[in-house]
């Protein structure tokens, strides 16, 4: 239904953006857990 809608006929666009969104979210995954060690090791220093 969509792919007849819209004419989705450039597959390669979708896999390069698709891939860009997902690395776009892994780092900022990683970028949150590392802020969140870093700041609980500071917590635990005396």
């Amino acid at each position: 239904m969509v792919d007849v809608k819209f004419n989705n006929t450039n597959q390669l666009y979708y896999k390069i953006v698709t891939l860009i969104a997902v690395f776009i979210a892994m780092y900022t995954v990683i970028k949150q857990v590392l802020n969140l060690t870093n700041s609980d090791q500071t917590k635990n220093k005396p």
